[in-house]
């Protein structure tokens, strides 16, 4: 298999990623007993595009400041903490989050910075950690019928478009490996209509695959209550110190930014 990992992408993700992307292909072969060794080059490659080509569409974000042009995440994201059952958590490795389950709920009232924390997961995962992220943007199931509405295909989806090229059948027994984080964005912006099926789909899904680590964000709801299996934390709002930090990162008008920080001190 050394030439497998030869072609996974130096500075893209981690030695453990490539190790975990390495165990899928092993578990894979062993079921598919027809794969060859090119086929390992073929599947190490299609996860090599397309985590390249992921980090680099989520490290990009606008916001009301920059309309025109993207920036680098990091440099307007100031890591929030999260609140479990009265303990407060650092978000700024997602290893913290799932210490404490590997089926999550991060709820947080609009605009507190809920889809930019799991933009952040993404490439914490990448840089510290064994897990392969997957950003999976709930939203779009609204362009869809309500029986057209498929997590796992929006799942397989998103890679498709991402340049991954394994056939669909192997990507699903990998799933049975345990190596993946899915991070669901959006729950709260699913139309109602939808949301049923949606919510349907991804406990399904994470039944049938217990193994992997889902996140998902939404705004509080009480549906979450009947999620027995998920645990829920709370995004906490930015503290004093935080609130400077992410100020002094902006690219804006000197001036202006120390007439802020004055008047919030």
């Amino acid at each position: 298999m050394d030439d497998f990992k030869q072609n996974i992408a130096v500075g893209v993700i981690t030695e453990l990623v490539k190790d975990s992307i390495k165990a899928l292909w092993n578990r894979v072969r062993e079921y598919y007993s027809d794969l060859d060794e090119k086929d390992g080059i073929d599947f190490g490659n299609a996860y090599e595009s397309y985590l390249h080509n992921a980090a680099n569409k989520v490290r990009k974000v606008k916001t009301i400041i920059y309309r025109r042009e993207p920036k680098d995440l990091y440099s307007i994201y100031e890591c929030l903490n999260v609140e479990f059952s009265g303990n407060i958590v650092s978000t700024k490795s997602v290893k913290n989050l799932l210490d404490y389950g590997n089926k999550l709920i991060i709820s947080g009232t609009a605009g507190i910075g809920k889809t930019t924390m799991l933009r952040h997961f993404f490439i914490s995962a990448l840089e510290k950690g064994d897990l392969i992220p997957i950003f999976v943007e709930l939203r779009e199931v609204n362009s869809k019928e309500v029986k057209d509405i498929d997590v796992f295909n929006l799942i397989y989806n998103t890679l498709v478009n991402y340049g991954f090229n394994v056939e669909k059948k192997y990507f699903e027994y990998s799933m049975k490996g345990g190596r993946y984080l899915i991070l669901y964005d959006g729950f709260d912006e699913v139309r109602m209509e939808n949301g049923l099926n949606v919510a349907k789909g991804i406990r399904e899904l994470s039944t049938k695959y217990p193994d992997n680590y889902y996140i998902l964000s939404s705004r509080p709801m009480e549906e979450f209550i009947g999620w027995n299996d998920f645990i829920e934390a709370e995004a906490m709002v930015l503290d004093k110190k935080q609130a400077f930090d992410l100020i002094k990162k902006l690219d804006y008008d000197k001036d202006t930014k120390d007439k802020f920080l004055n008047a919030l001190e």
